[in-house]
């Protein structure tokens, strides 16, 4: 049986692994959701705003592909957390200093850009349609 110390340590540490893949999946959406929402403005004489509903699918994409990547990450956001709690409370956030998790984060930021460019494309098309489709309605 174990102690009510270690099973306090041990929800702790599952918290902390919870919360820190929960952050980076949290930067790898607005990442990939800033960038693709700076070329829409790029492209668009009126661009739609950031909240705008005709984004959600495209939103709800890179957030899922977000979370999914952010998965990645667990075996070195678990080593982390643990060299913390050993730390702690004098434990500072280890993973801005950790060569094997920024390596791993540098590549899914690649990768969620390019997932977020593909979602883009096809937004693209479905919001261009949708504008023909208007302005035909339009004209009499």
């Amino acid at each position: 049986m174990t102690s009510g110390y270690e099973d306090l340590f041990n929800a702790i540490w599952l918290n902390g692994i919870i919360d820190d893949t929960k952050t980076a999946a949290k930067q790898l959406y607005n990442y990939a959701f800033d960038y693709v929402y700076e070329m829409h403005t790029l492209e668009e004489v009126n661009p739609l705003q950031r909240n705008d509903l005709e984004f959600k699918d495209m939103k709800e994409a890179i957030r899922k592909h977000s979370n999914k990547m952010a998965r990645k990450l667990i075996p070195s956001i678990k080593r982390l957390v643990y060299q913390e709690s050993k730390e702690w409370p004098d434990n500072t956030s280890h993973a801005h200093n950790d060569p094997e998790y920024n390596s791993i984060f540098r590549q899914l930021k690649k990768d969620i850009k390019k997932f977020a460019e593909n979602e883009f494309i096809k937004f693209n098309l479905l919001h261009r349609e949708s504008k023909q489709l208007a302005e035909s309605e339009d004209k009499p």
